[in-house]
Formats: C-alpha cells, structure tokens, sequence
C-alpha cells in the first residue's frame, strides 16, 4: 500500500510539473494575460486543486452536510494559513458559496496576485497543523515533493494570470480526474480512418458469413474442380492487419 501512496504522489508530482511547464512556455515572459479561457491555465489550476485535495481526512465536523458540501475541501486546512483579512475577502464573494468554491477562488486569486509561492510557504510551515486536516500519505506531508511546491509557484511568477475569482462555476467544479494516457500508435499502420479498426465481433460476423458462402458455393460445383484453399490461412490475414503481404503469401504457400 506504501508503494502504491507513493506512486500516486510522483503522479500527481509529475502532472503539476507539466502543467507548469506548458503555461510557462506559452505566457511565461509575455504582456499577453493567461485567462480562464485557455486549456493550459484550467489544466494548471485542476492539478493545482488535486494536490491540494489529495489525502484529505473525511473530518465530520468540518463537513457541511449540503449536497455539494459532502466531501472534504481544502479551504478549511487554508483558511487557517492566512490572514484574518484574507479569509474575510474570499467569504465576501457573492457569487461563490461553498467552501470548495473558496478553495478554488483562493487559489486564483494567489496567482492573480503572484503570491502562491508565499503561500506555500504558509501552508506548508506547520506539519502539526496539517495533520489536523490530512491523512500521513498525503502530498503534502511528503517533505520530499511538498518541498517542489513553492518552488514552481515561484516559476509561475513571469506569467500574468487575469483569473475570475468571483464566479459560481467555481462551486460546481467537479474533482479534478486523472488525464488519460494517449495510446501508442503502432508505426506503418494508418489510424486516420475508423475503419482501420475493425471489431472482433465484425470480424467473427465476417467469417462466418464468408464460410457459409463458400460452403454453398462448393454444393453448386463439380466436385472435379481444384478444391478451394482453406480459410483458416485467410482469417489469420484478416485478424492479423499489421502482418505484410509479403508474408501472408508465404503463409498461404506453405499451407497448399
């Protein structure tokens, strides 16, 4: 289970890491305001939030039993991290009214204001406090890559962010999800077109069919004529796409 903890940290790690990197070679060093808007900068904030989220405890008493209030939030382990005021600013918000919306707000706000290496640092200063909120396997008690954090918030520091902190969208975010791997694309073959892949069950459709044509087709001809080449070599060329012709002839040689 050790293992398992600690593969998910380096994912998330790795994850946070590339996210950083993408808004750093698309706004970093530029007039131009990274936004809401572009794919880079919500991808930045969900890796961010699952950071952030990872490892939390399921505390009952800090839970707010309403329907978008039933799972643990990182707000309640951050608004004891930063200053009266900052608390107050994020609970004046008119449009965001959930303790999951004002995790997310804080967040932004943070990197509107170039300040989230900073508070980091906070978060991050007081390991017996955030034992109050997360379980010993989360990411933040990992001193290792925990340490990473204030480290890329400071990257993040040549970009201007113009985030919209004030907007109900953020109370129904969904959990962030892990990204899917892209699959490997075999080389030679051409995946452009759907019908390159061919379901199994097609193909079984597809043989039987052929077999029973042929079947039919040997009961109408004389039994004089040169027999038929089995279809056991054309099915294993046909479940087989990535074999070359080259080698199906050889194969259907050395079956006759």
């Amino acid at each position: 289970m050790a293992d398992a903890f600690l593969s998910e940290r380096q994912r998330l790690l790795e994850r946070l890491l590339e996210a950083v990197k993408q808004c750093q070679v698309r706004f970093g060093g530029r007039s131009e305001l990274a936004t809401d808007t572009d794919s880079r900068v919500s991808c930045l904030c969900s890796q961010l939030e699952a950071v952030l989220h990872h490892g939390l405890k399921r505390n009952r008493k800090l839970l707010n039993l309403k329907k978008q209030e039933n799972e643990p939030v990182f707000w309640h382990c951050v608004r004891e991290s930063i200053s009266k005021d900052e608390v107050d600013a994020i609970l004046q918000l008119k449009n965001v009214t959930t303790d999951a919306g004002r995790g997310r707000a804080w967040m932004r706000v943070a990197l509107n204001e170039r300040t989230l290496e900073t508070k980091m640092h906070q978060l991050l200063a007081n390991y017996s406090h955030l034992g109050a909120f997360y379980e010993p396997h989360s990411f933040l008690f990992d001193v290792e890559r925990s340490s990473m954090l204030p480290i890329m918030a400071a990257g993040l520091g040549s970009i201007l962010f113009a985030l919209q902190p004030d907007k109900a969208d953020l109370d129904s975010l969904a959990k962030p999800a892990a990204p899917i791997a892209s699959p490997k694309v075999p080389q030679g073959r051409n995946w452009s077109t759907p019908a390159a892949i061919v379901p199994e069950s097609a193909q079984n459709d597809e043989l039987v069919t052929a077999s029973s044509s042929q079947q039919k087709r040997k009961k109408k001809k004389s039994l004089n004529r040169p027999a038929i080449r089995s279809f056991s070599v054309e099915s294993d060329s046909i479940l087989r796409e990535d074999v070359p012709p080259s080698a199906t002839m050889a194969a259907a040689a050395a079956a006759e």
